[in-house]
């Protein structure tokens, strides 16, 4: 039983680390062509594989769930939207 665990996580924490991959591909062709590309799962990587890493068995990895949350750049985006709505809601109170 706990083989299918084991495999049912690696195709999952596979399948987000290719949707980070595509998001750092799609990131890296808008800086250098300076052509607006979206995403179609922009913040599903990251947050998927944070989640895979906590659920998952081995307790060591478990406090290294926040490293796919900041390498996945789709999650820039929405750290600088609230950063940027809190600090406009400041200025116009």
């Amino acid at each position: 039983m706990k083989i299918i665990e084991y495999v049912i996580e690696i195709i999952l924490l596979l399948f987000s680390i290719h949707i980070i991959s595509i998001n750092l591909i799609i990131l890296i062709i808008w800086l250098i062509r300076k052509k607006p590309i979206s995403s179609m799962a922009p913040f599903f990587g990251g947050i998927l594989c944070s989640i895979i890493i906590l659920i998952q068995p081995i307790h060591i990895v478990k406090f290294y769930w926040w490293i796919p949350i900041i390498i996945d750049p789709s999650n820039y985006s929405i750290a600088y939207f609230i950063f940027y709505n809190l600090f406009h809601m400041r200025l116009y109170k």
